[in-house]
């Protein structure tokens, strides 16, 4: 595996940068943020077991411009777990977090896969509270749809394995949904900050309770309506989520609707910030450009 980095790669991971945990009812919600707080905020919002360093190489190229906040969610990354996870308690953490970072006027939320459906939820439950969305791999589906997590749902939960060494454990990460990504230094930076040492050895921080009873249907049922402040979906041309018949699904919900059409990132699959990560900033600077936020 190559995992050198090129220069600006370096640079941006090395940009300045605060950190702290906020208090979420009752819960250590870890986040950070690039940027002046007088400027125009844009809060980040990593996948499924993710977490807010998925975004250390995208969020400085926005910081001269904006207010940058990612965070982790609870359950995730460097955050405290809870006792049960909910699309609602989710989008609560959201809001909750806008609350106490006191942005100048409303900021816009941008979501990664999972994230993007947990940020549109948060939309639609207050929808007083943000600029708008942008929603990154994450597409809707047909009413009909019929989704398959009841299985995961079935199976006991089991504790995370423990590795002897940081190399072993990050020898055992892989990206989910499973992909090929040419940037091996992007992985092995976030398989980095995806695991935690502990008195028994090294293993992986996200809580394998998520899983067990999480409404995933709830989440992912939601779809967009006219009024929503949904200003871009963006997708990668090899996704795996995105099939030709739920591509043309997207298109025609989005055209009869009056929204924006979905972008295509060419030569990128589901983990489109790994894949492509310039060109991500490019089609998102574009669209904050064309919205006319900030």
């Amino acid at each position: 595996m190559n995992i050198s980095q090129p220069a600006w790669f370096q640079q941006a991971i090395a940009s300045t940068r605060t950190s702290r945990h906020l208090d979420v009812s009752g819960c250590a919600i870890y986040r950070q943020t690039w940027g002046d707080k007088r400027n125009p905020g844009l809060v980040l919002l990593h996948g499924n077991g993710a977490h807010a360093h998925w975004w250390d190489f995208i969020a400085p190229f926005f910081a001269e411009e904006f207010f940058v906040v990612a965070f982790d969610l609870s359950g995730m990354g460097d955050s405290d777990h809870r006792e049960a996870y909910t699309p609602d308690s989710y989008a609560d953490e959201v809001a909750a977090v806008v609350a106490q970072e006191g942005f100048t006027g409303k900021p816009l939320l941008i979501g990664h896969s999972f994230g993007a459906r947990v940020v549109f939820k948060a939309l639609q439950k207050y929808p007083e509270e943000f600029a708008g969305v942008i929603m990154v791999d994450a597409p809707f589906h047909p009413p009909d749809h019929k989704f398959e997590f009841h299985k995961r749902r079935e199976k006991p939960v089991k504790p995370h394995r423990v590795y002897r060494s940081l190399v072993e454990a990050k020898e055992r990460f892989r990206l989910f949904p499973e992909q090929p990504c040419a940037n091996d230094y992007i992985v092995d930076y976030i398989a980095t900050h995806s695991i935690r040492e502990t008195p028994e050895g090294w293993s992986w921080k996200f809580d394998p309770k998520i899983y067990s009873r999480f409404d995933f249907e709830g989440l992912l049922s939601t779809r967009p309506r006219a009024s929503d402040k949904l200003l871009a979906m963006i997708y990668g041309q090899h996704s795996s989520l995105y099939t030709e018949s739920v591509r043309r699904y997207n298109e025609e919900l989005f055209r009869s609707l009056g929204l924006p059409a979905p972008i295509c990132l060419a030569d990128a699959y589901h983990h489109l910030l790994l894949d492509q990560p310039l060109a991500f900033v490019e089609v998102l600077k574009r669209v904050l450009q064309e919205s006319s936020f900030g």
